[in-house]
């Protein structure tokens, strides 16, 4: 599932968003309002596999059939120039994620969860 969302940092998420660079916060649509950082982008939601089903369709699959609906949206649209996803601190997340080419961005304080960007262009 994918949507379009905007993410109004909170405030205990600004040192993330504020130790990024000004130009991967401007590659990512990220910009300041008031004392606010805010995000628009593509979320890509519940990826998952059900591994209680016998199937050759990898992560890796489901991830990129995702990121060419996204594509598709952009290139037709324009507009929102990135994508997220939110996910649990695992190394094989992180590792699943960092390789599609996701980099984090913020933590999130409550779930603990990673937020993690990448730009369309």
């Amino acid at each position: 599932m994918t949507k379009t969302f905007q993410i109004a940092v909170h405030r205990d998420q600004r040192k993330d968003f504020a130790s990024l660079s000004n130009s991967r916060r401007k590659s990512l649509g990220i910009r300041k309002v008031n004392d606010t950082y805010v995000l628009h982008s593509y979320l890509i939601a519940q990826l998952a596999r059900n591994f209680s089903v016998q199937s050759d369709v990898s992560g890796k699959m489901i991830l990129n059939q995702a990121l060419q609906y996204i594509q598709d949206a952009y290139y037709r649209i324009g507009g929102i120039c990135c994508a997220t996803v939110e996910y649990h601190p695992t190394s094989k997340l992180q590792n699943f994620y960092s390789e599609a080419g996701f980099t984090c961005i913020s933590e999130n304080p409550t779930t603990k969860n990673i937020l993690g960007a990448l730009t369309l262009m």
